[in-house]
């Protein structure tokens, strides 16, 4: 029975007309890496109308949550130092495509803080997984 209801929506020119075409990429995890905090993930985010910043550590999933005042790039690199300064600075940092990660003078901290940054892609935050994940549980805190 399925099989036949399967059979009649795929030649329903109606239905048809309104699915999407374009299959969805594979899902490609960011690797596991053999170290903690050598590969972490940051997002930003509000909450009850103040905003915060998350930075979430690959190998084991821990993550800390800071109260952003602003949410510049000095802000979150301010942040982002403390952190590195507690738990070592990683090799890569991962992070959406937000102003405050793609401004020069993030890319100068990463440039001097000798760290690997890479952006998901634009427009689809699941490729962000990790940080977006931990914005999630916060949140049900």
């Amino acid at each position: 029975m399925n099989r036949d209801i399967e059979e009649e929506l795929m030649s329903c020119s109606v239905c048809n007309s309104t699915r999407p075409h374009q299959q969805k990429e594979p899902l490609q995890p960011h690797p596991v890496p053999a170290l903690p905090w050598s590969t972490v993930a940051t997002d930003m985010f509000e909450w009850h109308g103040q905003q915060y910043h998350v930075l979430v550590d690959s190998y084991s999933g821990w993550y800390e949550i800071d109260l952003l005042r602003d949410i510049t790039s000095a802000a979150v690199i301010a942040k982002l130092k403390r952190h590195f300064s507690v738990h070592g600075t990683p090799h890569t940092l991962i992070s959406d495509n937000a102003r405050q990660y793609t401004s020069q003078r993030f890319k100068d901290f990463a440039e001097q803080w000798d760290f690997t940054h890479v952006t998901s892609s634009p427009g689809y935050p699941q490729s962000n997984g990790l940080a977006e994940r931990a914005v999630r549980s916060a949140k049900l805190l």
